[in-house]
């Protein structure tokens, strides 16, 4: 079944390839400097690194996967705090892996769009984007899983052009405040000290389940998910996180 789903996903991905293409590689704009984002008081474009909220809840995400190794790794630790996750998805990787994907979807955690191949899309033709999004999205669909309309902008460089094309073509945009830094490989005691040391209520953190080897980031997962629990909280998806703000009242937009 995966052999023919895996099928039908690298057929359409191959339609979006050549549509991708179509949209050149070209640089439109000169962009802000990363690191420049608007104030919580901006557009809807804006970014959301973090949720005001009462809720005792905390994000957890996870970039640059599936990945077959670590992935079904940290779903099983996630499991076994009773917490869920939300997994910002590469498309070669979702290619690769689907069966990846149903893991996630089928824990409980939300599978979201982290473009196709992790390039910076800051700066670039809004067809680029656009293109880049969408292809991610079509393998996504094909795969039948529940679908989630936040993304994450690949190293979280963007600007408000790029901005502008994802907010419409229907998705809200997740940064994270709480930044692990696991790519640097810390000791997992360390990474987790640095969250728990900052960590508070509507916080989103950022986590990677791809992009290299993840055993110290799956060790540091169990501790920061101890640690919350001692202290009350709970780990949710991004989507539910959002969900306990008041409506009408917009969400920490912008804060770092």
């Amino acid at each position: 079944m995966f052999m023919h789903l895996t099928r039908r996903v690298l057929t359409t991905a191959g339609i979006a390839s050549l549509l991708l293409l179509a949209a050149g590689t070209g640089l439109a704009r000169a962009g802000r400097k990363h690191g420049d984002m608007p104030p919580a008081s901006s557009s809807r474009n804006a970014s959301i690194w973090r949720v005001s909220t009462a809720a005792p809840d905390v994000a957890i995400t996870f970039d640059d996967g599936p990945d077959p190794m670590f992935t079904p790794r940290m779903l099983a630790v996630l499991n076994r705090f009773g917490a869920v996750g939300t997994f910002f998805v590469l498309g070669m990787q979702v290619a690769r892996y689907p069966g990846v994907i149903r893991q996630e979807a089928t824990q409980g955690s939300e599978v979201c769009n982290h473009g196709y191949s992790h390039r910076i899309l800051r700066g670039r033709a809004d067809a680029f984007v656009s293109g880049d999004v969408r292809h991610t999205q079509i393998m996504l669909d094909g795969l039948g899983v529940p679908r989630c309309r936040l993304f994450r902008f690949p190293y979280l460089a963007s600007d408000a052009a790029s901005r502008s094309v994802v907010t419409h073509l229907g998705y809200r945009i997740i940064a994270a405040n709480v930044d692990t830094q696991d790519w640097r490989q810390p000791n997992p005691e360390k990474m987790a000290a640095h969250v728990l040391g900052r960590l508070r209520a509507g916080d989103i953190i950022l986590l990677h389940d791809g992009g290299g080897v993840r055993s110290r980031t799956v060790q540091a997962l169990g501790l920061i998910l101890r640690g919350m629990a001692q202290r009350g909280l709970h780990a949710v998806t991004v989507s539910q996180l959002l969900a306990t703000v008041p409506h009408g009242r917009p969400p920490a937009a912008g804060e770092e």
